[in-house]
């Protein structure tokens, strides 16, 4: 879905929990990111790598971020090696 509001980061987390949200021209302080211009919103973060892609050449600055936790999405593929005799 295409839109163009600047939003809070609570906001943004609010709004499209557990989604990747492009943002145009973020506001940054140290590694936080404070706001945005939200481009585009999905679930799947290759379907918003995309449309960054198209987005790219029309803003100063984009950032992709995920509005939710991302230690919930990530699974550690952890194998025991044993070895036989």
């Amino acid at each position: 879905m295409l839109l163009k509001t600047i939003q809070k980061m609570n906001d943004i987390r609010g709004l499209y929990p557990e989604e990747w949200v492009l943002l145009a021209n973020p506001e940054i302080n140290g590694d936080l990111i404070l706001n945005g211009e939200v481009l585009f919103h999905h679930k799947s973060k290759k379907t918003v790598l995309r449309a960054a892609q198209k987005e790219s050449h029309n803003h100063k600055m984009i950032k992709i971020v995920y509005a939710g936790d991302l230690a919930k999405n990530v699974s550690l593929n952890i194998f025991k090696v044993v070895e036989k005799a």
